[in-house]
């Protein structure tokens, strides 16, 4: 504690009544340096603990009192960062042992004032909470939200990684604002932190979503019923592409039967060799192309398939990620340890 008077004392005049009393003003600016407890910052509690006493009187030789606390509360002035809770005032008696002999134990009075206030979280939660908040809720959205119908994903994680950018910005100006304590990391720290670790988790998940989409459809495999069961609306199975797979080899086999017959066809009757080598050519063209159109369809139902299917996973995890991210923002700042 410094303290620095606002009037010398020869200055100071001492009022003295009739009964022998003598009442006497002094002045004085305290500068008082409290521990702060910063780990629920910016929703932080702190009380200030003042002791005052007289170290060379005894109880005995001097008796101190407290003003009444109410009176001291109206004279503070407003805060634009702290609003006073309460102040109180008690008297203790405290029993201190010399350290010079004879060693006794001496009782002295003093007065401690503890004053309880707490900061105003306004400027925090609308500077930096709620727009925090609002760009990982938009993260999510683009990351898990239908991009269009090719099931494209280059441009999602472009926005995750923008997003990461920015939460990375809010999480420097907030180390900035933010007391330092060996205690710990403060409660909006610890916020920042969170949702930086959903928007790199979302945009990891999303990196293998991309991935696992175009190495089905690049393998060609079909949906299994686990996933194809998420499509309500458009009911398909199966048939649709084994059909096009079915006719590809019958195709085949008509193809591998009909040059076996212009085979034999050639051998016995040797003056229509040419036109049935014609007639066998056109077939082989027109199975070809019949089968790369088979194919082409084949690949267009099995990319309608995956695209349906890795939309439905998308908003699994979309909803899982907004679910997450609510409930831990609700534990944050609601179940939180008191100081």
């Amino acid at each position: 504690m410094e303290s620095k008077e606002v009037m010398p004392l020869e200055k100071t005049y001492a009022r003295v009544d009739y009964r022998g009393n003598v009442n006497l003003v002094k002045h004085q600016f305290l500068t008082v340096r409290c521990q702060y407890y910063i780990l629920l910052f910016p929703f932080d509690i702190q009380q200030c603990r003042m002791p005052f006493g007289s170290w060379a009187y005894t109880v005995e030789q001097v008796e101190v009192d407290a003003f009444e606390s109410r009176l001291a509360q109206q004279i503070f002035e407003e805060n634009s960062e702290w609003e006073i809770i309460s102040f109180s005032g008690k008297k203790e008696s405290v029993v201190y042992e010399s350290f010079s002999p004879p060693i006794v134990n001496r009782t002295f009075q003093e007065i401690h004032y503890d004053l309880v206030f707490k900061r105003k979280p306004n400027f925090f939660i609308y500077m930096i909470v709620v727009p925090c908040s609002i760009i990982v809720h938009i993260c999510l959205l683009g990351l898990f939200a239908p991009f269009n119908t090719n099931g494209d994903r280059q441009e999602k994680l472009t926005l995750g990684l923008t997003t990461l950018l920015t939460v990375a910005v809010l999480l420097h100006i907030v180390t900035g604002e933010m007391p330092k304590s060996a205690e710990g990391l403060p409660l909006l720290g610890k916020f920042i932190l969170w949702e930086l670790v959903v928007c790199a988790t979302a945009v990891a998940v999303s990196v293998l979503l991309m991935y696992g989409h175009r190495h089905m459809i690049k393998c060609r495999r079909v949906p299994p019923d686990c996933i194809r069961n998420f499509d309500s609306k458009r009911k398909y199975d199966k048939s649709t592409v084994e059909s096009y797979r079915m006719e590809e080899h019958l195709l085949a086999e008509l193809a591998e039967k009909q040059f076996h017959h212009s085979d034999i066809s050639s051998d016995d009757i040797h003056e229509s060799s040419i036109n049935m080598a014609t007639i066998d050519s056109c077939v082989g063209d027109v199975i070809s192309v019949k089968k790369q159109i088979l194919q082409i369809q084949e690949d267009i139902a099995l990319q309608e398939h995956w695209n349906i299917a890795f939309e439905r996973i998308d908003m699994v995890f979309l909803l899982l990620f907004l679910s997450a991210n609510a409930v831990s923002t609700y534990i944050i700042f609601v179940y939180i340890p008191g100081p």
